[in-house]
């Protein structure tokens, strides 16, 4: 929800990881100035030890308003050999997903999965066969409640997750067009943390679509090279 997108960077990440701000140097000059061009309302830029819990690189841009922050892990910064061109890269990225409102348009289908979920089970809530069809004798408002949600989570639950995948995968590719649009290559750094992450770079098609929220990275670097290409 927004309040926890708003919370989570202030209040609850702290408590599992350490954020200090970043370092002064050529990696915070380019991020700063990349904040700068983009014309992104932050003002603190932060560095986490995501180390601690795993090896997987990555970086973001999150909370809203006065706590809008980005964070970059270590091991993104190690993982691309504080390549300072491979970090605003990545960076331009994350940025893009806030430029472009992605998180405001997840949540609004989230409130819009919500709201079809408690209009159906309004429309059958007082009907009987909810309970007595999963052999239920006596009807609750824990019972008919448990019984809808066993039928939501398996009819509707995927086909909402399948558009979501689709949704945020459609996101990815803008934010890499936005990424490019800034001036940056994406694609050597997006290989290298694919890599370093163990990602499978060109899973099968169908399982991709069903079930990942990110695009193949190989179909990422052809739509790339192809934008490149383009602006050449």
């Amino acid at each position: 929800s927004t309040q926890s997108t708003w919370v989570y960077p202030v209040v609850i990440a702290p408590l599992f990881n350490k954020f200090t701000p970043l370092a002064e140097g050529d990696i915070r000059t380019g991020i700063e100035e990349l904040i700068t061009q983009t014309g992104l309302s932050c003002k603190s830029v932060f560095e986490v030890d995501g180390s601690r819990q795993s090896a997987h690189s990555n970086a973001y841009v999150t909370g809203f308003f006065g706590a809008k922050r980005i964070v970059v892990y270590d091991t993104l910064i190690a993982d691309l050999e504080h390549d300072v061109a491979a970090v605003k890269a990545v960076v331009g990225h994350e940025i893009g997903h806030s430029i472009l409102h992605h998180t405001h348009y997840m949540f609004l289908v989230v409130q819009a999965n919500f709201f079809v979920m408690f209009y159906l089970f309004g429309l059958v809530h007082n009907s009987p066969e909810l309970v007595t069809s999963f052999g239920f004798k006596e009807s609750t408002a824990f019972v008919k409640l448990f019984c809808f949600m066993t039928v939501y989570s398996s009819v509707v639950m995927p086909l909402f997750q399948a558009t979501m995948h689709a949704l945020t995968r459609r996101f990815e590719f803008q934010a890499d067009v936005y990424s490019v649009d800034l001036g940056m290559d994406l694609r050597a750094p997006l290989l290298k943390i694919a890599k370093k992450n163990l990602g499978d770079l060109n899973p099968d098609p169908l399982h991709s679509a069903w079930h990942h929220t990110h695009p193949p990275v190989v179909e990422r670097l052809r739509a790339m090279s192809v934008l490149l290409a383009k602006r050449k």
